[in-house]
């Protein structure tokens, strides 16, 4: 049953000799190399509607990341990052679905790897967003304290958004702004509307931007709005922040926060009904600013 439960579920190891193969011959060859490791998370297979994801390990250990990814074969592959070269962390957490991106510079261009898993069980992959970013941040896991926080910020929020912060801000974040915005809709007649972007929010903290989204919803909705099931958040490290710019195509404006680190950028799409933007304008300015202050993420 041990087993089985293993196999099925998300799992936190403590060290390499715990995985099972092919997993603990590559972990322990990769890990050779890196000495301390910070968290080891195991991703079983899942089967979506897009197909089945393969089995992987996230390792994440003082220097950076890897994920050993199981082959058809029976064998691995190895993906590895640096911290220096990490771009940013996003989670998604829709019902029992989660969604765990790294994005990463790599031979000059932005890469990304992705772990699909059960959230029945999502507390191992949450724990590695905070490893990643800790690492980034160049913290010492388990050495913070308490997060700061503000109430008088978090009762801005709707209470769904509330909820999604509290479970998201890393220990030891200072909560020092924040803004949120409703749905984007277009009416097409008396009974129903079409979403064209989703309700969402920004919330800085001292080291990190983070933009919060509900799901996106693509079909015709009943007017008096839709249940929502979870929620997207995207962590940029304030450090990575390089500039934005703010475009209008009708009733939606979409800033884009360029997150680039060395000479390579991706570009964050942050979409708001017109007539939001100068609160959201004024939490990345307050993040821009921050970086004055905010001690870099590595030499």
């Amino acid at each position: 049953m041990a087993v089985d439960f293993v196999t099925r579920f998300p799992s936190r190891w403590a060290m390499a000799e715990e995985a099972h193969e092919p997993f603990q011959s590559a972990l322990q060859r990769e890990l050779g190399k890196e000495g301390t490791t910070r968290l080891l998370v195991y991703t079983p297979p899942l089967e979506t509607s897009a197909g089945r994801s393969a089995a992987s390990v996230l390792a994440v250990t003082r220097e950076g990341w890897l994920r050993v990814m199981e082959t058809a074969d029976g064998g691995t592959l190895t993906t590895r990052c640096d911290f220096e070269h990490t771009l940013l962390v996003e989670l998604t957490i829709i019902l029992l679905y989660g969604h765990l991106r790294i994005a990463f510079a790599a031979e000059d261009t932005v890469q990304s790897v992705i772990f699909e898993f059960n959230a029945v069980r999502e507390q191992p992959h949450r724990q590695a967003v905070w490893a990643l970013l800790d690492g980034i941040r160049d913290a010492t896991p388990g050495s913070t304290a308490d997060n700061a926080r503000n109430e008088s910020l978090f009762s801005q929020l709707p209470l769904e958004f509330r909820y999604v912060l509290r479970a998201s801000l890393l220990p030891g974040e200072q909560l020092l702004a924040v803004a949120h915005w409703p749905a984007t809709v277009t009416t097409y007649s008396r009974w129903f509307q079409r979403e064209l972007a989703p309700a969402a929010m920004l919330a800085l903290t001292d080291r990190l931007l983070m933009v919060i989204s509900d799901e996106t919803t693509r079909s015709l909705l009943r007017i008096g709005g839709v249940n929502k099931y979870g929620a997207v958040v995207t962590y940029c490290p304030v450090s990575r922040l390089a500039d934005y710019t703010l475009e209008e195509s009708g009733p939606v404006m979409t800033l884009s926060l360029r997150i680039q680190t060395g000479s390579v950028a991706t570009i964050v799409p942050v979409q708001l009904p017109a007539g939001y933007e100068a609160p959201v304008v004024a939490v990345v300015q307050h993040a821009l600013q921050q970086q004055e202050t905010s001690a870099p993420a590595r030499p």
